[in-house]
């Protein structure tokens, strides 16, 4: 059989495509972008690209567009290229506007060079609009769209304030590292549709209840709410939103001098007033952090050099629940005889999911090392016996020069940063192989720039230099 190619040619328009090229919400969701259709919040807009393509899907050349018409159901319209200064075209709702000799501007090496923006009309015109555009190439050949649909939200009628994503911890961790004490509620709204919409502007008010339902003393919790420059941030003041911020945030900070009860606490918010009014509540967790760990070791029992550990640390709160998640654990090794037993093979600090924490050692060393784990008030140690066994690298370590020639006398592998961890006095090692030298080591803390773990093999030459 033969096969046939049809290869286009940068003169050439041949299709049309548009693009989202902003943010219709103002967030970073984005279910608000894609997929289609659009959503436009009262007071907003959103910007198309259209692209001129040729048959092979790239920017079609100079002179591909004599003209371009757009048009929309509802809305405003105005269009741009992105080469000129000044708008090409505008028009109203149910109209239509017309860029009428685009071929000077657009340059072949930007398909995005038409920028349209679409106005939400006001919330008397709420509904879908359907947008589309119209392109005649130099020779007369017209070109269109498939139309778009954005929707115009309506006024909101609905509000709805989202669990934070951690539970708030009742008292100021030790240096605030972690800001479990702050919980953030995200605050949205919809239309009498379902559309996504913008939390509205006014008087809002909010009660904040323990779990023996009384209220909240308002010295004991700060809620804070996004504020538009000149706005007043007084309890009992209007509510104003940041510009371009479709939700509201209610920011719950437990104070230091006043640690909140652990238990279910209910926020109950109202903004606006008389049948405008619009009210929702929601639960969260006050913790009093972590109370007791316990670790396990897999394997159990005695390991081998060289054997691979996973120690997990269990943490429960004060009623013997999981941890809430992202409680952060502290881990550390150490042996009763000071040498290097085990070496943590992860970041000593790990957060908790579902109660816990894990991370891997690996057995340098023959001898009993253990691990410690704190979180909050809580701790725990976890012993582990190596056995050296015939493989032992033991000899070979004792016999390295310091800032000399060495060869690896063991019969058994291991690794720089193995090695590393077993020499106390060592600042760098390095390993030639050939042409150069691998090296591994650390200044001040931390790994040198030209670090590598490189592998250490039996016969292989190293030079160690001291610290």
């Amino acid at each position: 059989g033969e096969l046939e190619a049809r290869i286009g040619t940068v003169d050439e328009l041949a299709k049309l495509e548009f693009a989202f090229a902003t943010d219709t919400l103002g967030d970073s969701d984005s279910s608000n972008d894609r997929p289609y259709p659009s959503v436009v919040a009262p007071g907003g807009s959103t910007t198309l690209q259209l692209q001129l393509l040729n048959e092979n899907g790239k920017a079609s050349a100079r002179g591909a567009a004599a003209s371009v018409l757009f048009s929309t159901t509802r809305g405003g319209l105005s269009a741009r290229l992105a080469s000129a200064r000044g708008e090409a075209c505008a028009a109203s709702g149910g109209q239509s506007c017309r860029i009428a000799n685009p071929a000077t501007a657009l340059t072949a090496d930007n398909a995005d060079q038409i920028r349209l923006t679409v106005t939400h009309p006001g919330v008397a015109q709420a509904g879908a609009a359907r947008v589309r555009a119209v392109v005649v190439n130099a020779a007369g050949r017209t070109f269109r769209t498939e139309p778009i649909t954005v929707i115009f939200a309506g006024p909101p009628t609905t509000l709805a304030i989202a669990q934070p994503p951690n539970a708030l911890l009742g008292y100021v961790p030790a240096g605030s590292v972690d800001q479990r004490n702050i919980a953030t509620l995200v605050v949205s709204a919809t239309d009498a549709a379902g559309n996504k919409a913008t939390v509205p502007d006014g008087r809002r008010s909010w009660k904040l209840t323990s779990p023996d339902r009384k209220a909240i003393d308002r010295r004991q919790i700060e809620v804070t709410w996004p504020l538009r420059k000149g706005g007043t941030g007084d309890d009992a003041g209007e509510l104003v939103r940041s510009e371009g911020d479709p939700q509201a945030r209610v920011t719950i900070l437990a104070d230091a001098a006043a640690p909140l009860a652990e238990g279910e606490y209910t926020l109950e918010l109202s903004v606006g007033s008389g049948a405008a009014k619009l009210t929702d509540t929601q639960t969260f967790v006050v913790t009093g952090g972590a109370a007791a760990l316990t670790l396990s070791a897999d394997p159990a029992g005695e390991v081998a050099e060289r054997d691979t550990i996973t120690l997990t640390a269990a943490v429960t709160d004060a009623n013997g629940e999981p941890a809430p998640d992202g409680t952060p654990v502290t881990f550390s090794e150490g042996s009763a005889s000071g040498e290097v037993v085990l070496v943590l093979l992860n970041p000593a600090r790990q957060l908790t999911r579902g109660g816990q924490a894990a991370v891997e050692l690996r057995a340098v060393n023959g001898g009993v090392g253990y691990v410690r784990a704190e979180a909050d008030a809580a701790s725990g140690v976890q012993t582990i016996s190596v056995a050296a066994g015939a493989g032992s690298v033991e000899g070979a370590v004792v016999s390295l020069t310091l800032d000399g020639f060495s060869i690896w006398s063991s019969a058994q592998p291991t690794t720089a940063a193995e090695l590393y961890a077993r020499l106390a006095n060592v600042a760098r090692i390095s390993k030639w192989h050939g042409s150069g030298w691998y090296s591994y080591g650390r200044a001040g803390g931390q790994f040198v720039a030209d670090s590598v773990n490189f592998p250490i093999t039996p016969g292989d030459t190293l030079w160690l230099d001291s610290k």
